[in-house]
């Protein structure tokens, strides 16, 4: 029906454009007189500066326009230098895992619940780290790598040290997340900021929690009730 009406409004607008092209005198009739009210106008001072005016105002506009164009490209470049200097390296080839850290509820991941979910909570703001909800139920869930991919809350590199691998999801986010990976799920400003809040939740880690060769949690130093 809708067609329909659009093509009766443009079939009738061409029989318009039709009888006013074809009948000569009635199209100067009609436009003569608008084209000397138009050029009457144009020689007038006030018009030419109204004119200047609008032309300033809409050359302004587009200067501002590109103006905001490049201060975007600059900001997306500065945050992706800064995502890679942050993020850390996403090779499962360069850490240590083992079967168990495929089972959800590994000892590991009971301490970092017990030792480190607070901590993670403050960092954020007990707050969800895609979209800031704090009253949707709080999950926390594996950031680089997924369960799927060996991951765990807290994964040993081959070099020695320990980095996070968990951020807090609203129970939303969570299910939308799934085993998507973290750069197509989270967009650059919210990646830039979750990875300086990983790297304090790294430093945390590596601080207070020694695990063996065999990748075991040994001791927890006494600065963790502090």
């Amino acid at each position: 029906m809708f067609r329909k009406k659009r093509r009766m409004k443009v079939f009738g607008l061409l029989i318009v454009i039709g009888i006013v092209a074809g009948n000569t005198r009635l199209f100067f009739k009609v436009f003569r007189p608008i084209a000397r009210v138009a050029l009457n106008l144009l020689n007038t001072v006030n018009a030419r500066v109204v004119i200047w005016g609008v032309a300033t105002i809409v050359l302004l506009i587009i200067l501002r326009k590109i103006w905001n164009l490049i201060a975007n490209i600059r900001q997306r470049r500065n945050r992706q230098k800064a995502i890679a200097t942050l993020a850390p390296s996403a090779n499962r080839d360069d850490y240590i895992i083992e079967r168990d850290d495929y089972r959800r509820g590994s000892p590991k991941e009971s301490y970092y619940r017990k030792k480190f979910c607070l901590y993670l909570l403050e960092a954020f703001g007990n707050s969800c780290a895609k979209c800031g909800n704090k009253e949707n139920g709080m999950d926390i869930d594996h950031f680089i790598f997924s369960k799927n991919e060996g991951g765990c809350f807290i994964m040993r590199h081959c070099d020695g040290y320990l980095i996070n691998n968990a951020i807090p999801l609203c129970q939303t986010c969570n299910r939308s997340k799934s085993d998507n990976d973290y750069k197509s799920f989270f967009n650059e400003s919210e990646l830039l900021v979750i990875l300086e809040k990983n790297v304090t939740m790294t430093e945390l880690l590596n601080e207070r929690s020694i695990f063996s060769d065999e990748g075991k949690i040994v001791k927890c130093k006494k600065t963790i009730n502090n």
